[in-house]
C-alpha cells in the first residue's frame, strides 16, 4: 500500500513540473520572438540660465532577430519641460524601410512618444534636437528614461532603460577676474580713461552660432549693461572684438556704441560668431570713459554682462542673469552722517530717495553722544532696508527705529549705502507747527564756518552739533566764536573721541555767555578729516538749520529767489575767511526775465579780513516796499590783483528768508548753491496743510530747457512740466502750479533737469505761513 501511494505522489509532481516547464518554454519562446531595443546616446553640457538647452541624442538599436510588432517608445526627461516640437527641431532618423516617427510630445511633462512600425528586424532609431528648459527646472543634470508602451510589439533591454543626456549644468558666461567692472569718477575729474571688461564662455562651446540646426534661429548674443552713468559721462565700446583665446571667433555690435544711446539706453548688445573650438573662448572688450564736464559728486558706474536674448521667439533664450552679480561687484561704501539737533517737544523727519535705476541698500545707525549705537526697549537699531530703484522712503525717527528711540539722547545718525549715495532730507520742528527747518546730508570737512550765532528776539538759541566720523581716531576740535569785526570772542579746544558727537547750546559748549556777540559767527577746525557740523539757531518764534560750510572759492554766486516788501525780507550774511585780505562783493538784482531789476544799481560791500557783514535785499532796493518784490540775486567776489595775477578771496555765508513779525517764518540756505544739470529733491509735501515750492535760475548766456518731473514714493511719474528759461531768467512757483497732477501729493520726490547747468532750491512750508524750510539741490 505504501509503495502505491508513493508512486501516485511522484506521478503528480512529475505532471506539475512538466506543466511549469512547458509554461516557461512558451514564455521564453514569446520573448525570443520579440525584438529588443538596446539604448545608447550622447551627453551635452547645459547653460544654467538656458530655457532651450540642446539635449544629447538617444539611439535605439536592434541587433537582428524576428521582426517587431508596432508600438511606441516612451522617452521621459525627468519632468524637465521640452521647449520645441517636430516643427522647431525635434528629429527622428532611422535605417528602416518603414520609418519611425514622433507620435506625440508632452512639453510640460517632458515626455516624447516615438512610433515604431511593425516588421523591423535590424537597424537604429535616433532621437535628436530635443531642447530642454534647464532654467525653469533648476536641475544639475538630466537623465532620460526609456520604456515600451503597454502592448508594444518589442521590448527594451533590461538594465539599459536610462541614458544621461545632460551631464552638467554650468554658467554659460563668466567675467574675468581682472575686469574693471566698477568705475569710480571723482569730483573734478576730466581725463578720458580706458578700461577692460573681459567676458568668457563658462565652458567649451557654451556660445553657439549654428543657425538652422534643431530650430536655433539666432546666434548667442551678449548684452553689456552700464549702470549709474551720471549726466555728462559716456562709455564708448568697440564695434568688433576678436577672441584672445579659442581661435577665429568674434563679437560684433548690433546696437549703438556710445552709452547712453540716442534713446537713453545704457546697454550694448554683441552677437557671437565662431567655428567649433576645443577651448572656451575669451574676449577682452576695451571701453573708453569720456567726461564732458567735471562732476560735483562721486560717480560709481558698474558694468555687467548677460546672455541674450531673454525672451521672444529667438532660440536660445536665457534668463537675465547679470555677471558679476550685485553682491560680487566691488562697489564702494558711502558713509555720511545726519546731525540730530532737537528742541523740546520736537519731531525729526527723514526722507531718502534712490534716483538710480538700481536698488540701493541703506543702513541707518542711531548713535548716542559718546558714539555708541543706542539700544533699549522698542528700539530697532541699526535700521536696514533696500530702497528699490527710483523709489523713496520717508517717516519720522520712530518709524525707522521704533517708538523707543524717543526715550534716548541721540547724537548722530550714520547713513551707509553701497554703490551710490542716497538723496536725503531731514526736518526738525515742534509739535505745535510753529518752528520748522531742515537740510540735506552735510559735507565732511576739516575746517568750517557757521555764519550765524544768534538772531531775533530774546531769548535766542544757538545749538551746535559736531560729529567725528572716524571709527578709530580721536580728533581735536577747536571752536572760535568771532564778532562781526573778526575779533575772537572765545576759543575752546575739545577732544572728540571716535564717532563722538558734540551737541548742545553754544554758550555751554564754549563756557561763556554769548549774548554780546549776536550776529557773529563760528569758526571750527579739526585735527582729523571727516567732521560733520551743523547749527540750529533762532528764537521762540523761528528756528533755522544750516550745515557747515567748508572752503568754497568761487567768484560768482547765483541765488534763484529773493523776496522783499510786504512784511518780508531776505538777509545775506557773508564771512570773509581770509586772514589778511579784504573782500569786495558786488550785488546785482534781476527780475524774472533776467534783466536788471528796475530802479536798482549794482551795490558794493567791503568785508575786512575775518569780518562778517549782513545786508538786506530791502536795502539794495533803496527802501522797504509795501508790496512784494521778487527776483534773483548775483554776488560777485572781486579778485585781488598781485601784479598781473588775480587772487581769489574766499567768502562764505548764508541767505535767510524771513517775515518781520513776531510770528512767522524764517529759513536759511548756504550761499554756495551748486550749478548742475540734474537735481533731486527727496520729498514732496502738498497735503495736510503743507506746500512745496521750487525756484530755478538759468545762469547761462544762452537759453536752456528745464524739466520738472514729480514721482510718487513708488517711483511712478505723477506728471511733468517742461519750459524754456532765457539767459539769466528764473522761475519760482509752487510745485503743483508746475505739475498740477501733484496737487495733494504727500510723499515721493521731484527732479529738476536742464539742458545746461542751472541753480535751484526747494521750499517747504505750511499754508498758515508760520513755518518755512529751504533745501538745496542734491
Amino acid at each position: 500500500m505504501r509503495n502505491n501511494e508513493g508512486s501516485t505522489k511522484h506521478s503528480r509532481l512529475d505532471h506539475l513540473n512538466y506543466a511549469l516547464m512547458f509554461s516557461a518554454l512558451l514564455l521564453f519562446s514569446a520573448q525570443a520572438n520579440a525584438q529588443v531595443f538596446s539604448i545608447g546616446g550622447s551627453t551635452s553640457t547645459a547653460v544654467a540660465s538656458d530655457h532651450t538647452t540642446l539635449a544629447g541624442k538617444i539611439a535605439f538599436t536592434l541587433s537582428g532577430g524576428p521582426t517587431t510588432g508596432a508600438g511606441t517608445i516612451v522617452v521621459g526627461y525627468g519632468g524637465v519641460p521640452i521647449t520645441n516640437s517636430t516643427s522647431t527641431g525635434i528629429q527622428i532618423a532611422d535605417t528602416f524601410a518603414s520609418h519611425a516617427s514622433i507620435a506625440w510630445v508632452d512639453s510640460q511633462g517632458g515626455n516624447i512618444g516615438i512610433s515604431v512600425p511593425a516588421g523591423v528586424n535590424n537597424g537604429t532609431i535616433t532621437l535628436d534636437g530635443v531642447r530642454l528648459d534647464i532654467a525653469a527646472a533648476g536641475v544639475s543634470s538630466v537623465t532620460a528614461t526609456v520604456s515600451a508602451a503597454q502592448g508594444a510589439g518589442f521590448l527594451i533591454t533590461g538594465g539599459s532603460t536610462s541614458v544621461v543626456v545632460v551631464d552638467s549644468v554650468l554658467p554659460g558666461l563668466v567675467v574675468g577676474p581682472s575686469s574693471a567692472s566698477v568705475v569710480m569718477i571723482q569730483p573734478g575729474a576730466t581725463q578720458t580713461t580706458i578700461g577692460q571688461f573681459i567676458i568668457q564662455e563658462g565652458f567649451k562651446d557654451a556660445f553657439s552660432n549654428t543657425i538652422g540646426t534643431f530650430g536655433q534661429n539666432v546666434p548667442t548674443q551678449i548684452k553689456i549693461l552700464a549702470k549709474g552713468l551720471p549726466v555728462g559721462v559716456t562709455f564708448t565700446f568697440p564695434n568688433t572684438v576678436t577672441a584672445s583665446t579659442g581661435g577665429a571667433s568674434s563679437l560684433s555690435a548690433t546696437s549703438e556704441l556710445v552709452l547712453p544711446t540716442s534713446t537713453g539706453d545704457t546697454s550694448i548688445t554683441y552677437q557671437y560668431s565662431s567655428d567649433f573650438s576645443w577651448v572656451a573662448r575669451s574676449f577682452t572688450i576695451a571701453y573708453q570713459v569720456n567726461i564732458a564736464k567735471p562732476l560735483i559728486n562721486t560717480a560709481v558706474i558698474s558694468i555687467q554682462a548677460t546672455l541674450f536674448p531673454p525672451d521672444g521667439t529667438d532660440i536660445p533664450r536665457y534668463d537675465t542673469v547679470y555677471v558679476p552679480s550685485e553682491n560680487d561687484l566691488p562697489y564702494p561704501e558711502f558713509d555720511s552722517a545726519l546731525p540730530v539737533l532737537l528742541l523740546n517737544n520736537s519731531f525729526y523727519g527723514l526722507a531718502f530717495t534712490n534716483p538710480n535705476n538700481f536698488d540701493l541698500p541703506l543702513s541707518l545707525t542711531a548713535l548716542d553722544l559718546t558714539g555708541n549705537a543706542v539700544n533699549g526697549l522698542n528700539i530697532n537699531n541699526p535700521a536696514s532696508m533696500t530702497i528699490p530703484a527710483n523709489q523713496q522712503t520717508s517717516g519720522l525717527l520712530e518709524d525707522f527705529f521704533g517708538s523707543g528711540i524717543q526715550n534716548v539722547n541721540l547724537g548722530t545718525i550714520l547713513v551707509k549705502t553701497r554703490h551710490a549715495k542716497v538723496a536725503a532730507l531731514y526736518m526738525t520742528g515742534n509739535n505745535q507747527n510753529t518752528n520748522l527747518d531742515g537740510g540735506t546730508i552735510p559735507s565732511s570737512t576739516t575746517n568750517f564756518i557757521l555764519p550765524f550765532v544768534s538772531i531775533g528776539n530774546s531769548p535766542t538759541l544757538t545749538n551746535l552739533g559736531v560729529f567725528n566720523s572716524s571709527a578709530g581716531a580721536e580728533s581735536t576740535l577747536t571752536l572760535t566764536v568771532l564778532d562781526t569785526q573778526g575779533n575772537p570772542f572765545v576759543s575752546k579746544s575739545i577732544v572728540l573721541e571716535p564717532q563722538e558727537t558734540l551737541s548742545g547750546g553754544l554758550s555751554q559748549i564754549v563756557g561763556k555767555d554769548l549774548s554780546g556777540v549776536s550776529g557773529g559767527y563760528i569758526k571750527g577746525s579739526a585735527t582729523q578729516s571727516g567732521v560733520y557740523a551743523a547749527v540750529l539757531y533762532g528764537d521762540s518764534a523761528e528756528i533755522n538749520l544750516l550745515n557747515a560750510n567748508g572752503p568754497f572759492y568761487t567768484q560768482t554766486r547765483w541765488i534763484p529767489h529773493f523776496i522783499a516788501g510786504g512784511g518780508y525780507d531776505t538777509e545775506i550774511d557773508l564771512v570773509n575767511t581770509e586772514t589778511s585780505r579784504s573782500a569786495t562783493v558786488q550785488f546785482n538784482l534781476f527780475d524774472d526775465n533776467g534783466q536788471a531789476l528796475a530802479g536798482t544799481t549794482p551795490t558794493t560791500l567791503n568785508i575786512a579780513p575775518l569780518g562778517k557783514k549782513t545786508i538786506k535785499v530791502s536795502s539794495l532796493l533803496g527802501s522797504n516796499p509795501s508790496q512784494f518784490v521778487t527776483g534773483s540775486l548775483r554776488m560777485d567776489v572781486q579778485p585781488i590783483w598781485l601784479g598781473p595775477v588775480p587772487i581769489d578771496v574766499n567768502v562764505t555765508g548764508g541767505i535767510r528768508f524771513y517775515s518781520n513779525g513776531t510770528t512767522g517764518y524764517s529759513t536759511v540756505l548756504p550761499i554756495d548753491l551748486a550749478k548742475q544739470t540734474s537735481a533731486v529733491y527727496p520729498h514732496v509735501a502738498q497735503n495736510l496743510g503743507y506746500y512745496t515750492g521750487v525756484a530755478v535760475l538759468n545762469p547761462q548766456d544762452v537759453s536752456v530747457t528745464v524739466t520738472v518731473d514729480v514721482y510718487d514714493k513708488n517711483g511712478n511719474k505723477v506728471g511733468t512740466d517742461s519750459f524754456p528759461l532765457a539767459p539769466k531768467s528764473r522761475i519760482a512757483k509752487l510745485l503743483y502750479q508746475m505739475v498740477p497732477q501733484s496737487n495733494g501729493q504727500q510723499g515721493g520726490y521731484f527732479q529738476v533737469s536742464a539742458t545746461a547747468d542751472v541753480c535751484s532750491f526747494a521750499l517747504f512750508g505750511d499754508t498758515s505761513m508760520r513755518t518755512l524750510a529751504a533745501i538745496p539741490a542734491q
